[in-house]
């Protein structure tokens, strides 16, 4: 039997100690795709296994004291403001830069892809506004302003930017070493699981993605380099790496 296919065996110390992080990339990745929640979800991949998969992590893994972990409560919170209220804030923008500022709003929404997953969109925009807060223009300022003073100020603007960083799994969820009271058997129980439970839903993924750039996503693919170190990656296959949000989808 192929080793990878092996799975009653336990995988080696590395394999397991890599787990969690592509773990955490997988679930983070399938919301940022808009069809593969939906493929996902058609295979049986709905809320609950993806709180599963979270909760493996987080009985595998042991955060830095003082750290606090978003659950996956949070998380779907999170990307749920983000495609209500996010998606009704990014409509606003629009129509009040289209009006006041017809020139910055062909900048600012060139980089906003609204057919995308809204964390990506909020997330866009919000990169975009921070953007003109550096910028010098007179007409950057006082669209800033009028944000400010009509639909999205600076304050509201850091509430939403938090939100994207819990829900594309930017705040914390840490990999590091476990500390001494933590039970080892347990922990080595909950990778063993994670590990067969990334294997589960790692080979549904590749399964139901229609593109390399998705799997790149999901961390289930490497980007390709350029030049002579790319035209060397090219001839060998593809590697699992690149950690990457849990899908907006599957509380829906």
């Amino acid at each position: 039997m192929s080793a990878n296919l092996d799975l009653l065996s336990v995988p080696s110390p590395a394999t397991l100690h890599r787990t969690p992080a592509r773990a955490l990339a997988l679930l983070t990745g399938i919301g940022k795709v808009a069809y593969l929640a939906e493929a996902m979800r058609t295979q049986g991949f709905g809320e609950s296994e993806a709180t599963e998969g979270y909760s493996l992590i987080q009985r595998a893994t042991q955060p830095a004291r003082g750290v606090e972990l978003p659950s996956p409560t949070a998380v779907a919170g999170a990307l749920r403001t983000l495609a209500t209220e996010g998606l009704s804030y990014v409509r606003r923008v629009q129509v009040l830069l289209v009006r006041r500022h017809p020139d910055l709003a062909t900048e600012v929404f060139a980089v906003v892809d609204l057919e995308r997953a809204p964390v990506l969109v909020v997330g866009a925009l919000l990169e975009r506004l921070d953007a003109l807060v550096a910028d010098a223009r007179p007409e950057a300022a006082a669209a800033l302003a009028l944000l400010e003073a009509r639909v999205l100020g600076a304050a509201r603007r850091a509430e939403l930017a938090a939100l994207v960083r819990v829900a594309t799994g930017q705040q914390a969820l840490p990999v590091v070493a476990p500390v001494d009271d933590a039970p080892r058997v347990a922990r080595e129980e909950a990778l063993v699981a994670l590990h067969r439970w990334y294997a589960d839903w790692s080979e549904t993924a590749r399964a139901v993605a229609r593109h390399r750039a998705d799997l790149i996503v999901l961390g289930l693919a490497r980007r390709r380099q350029s030049s002579d170190e790319g035209r060397a990656a090219a001839d060998t296959p593809a590697a699992p790496a690149q950690p990457t949000t849990l899908a907006a989808r599957l509380a829906g």
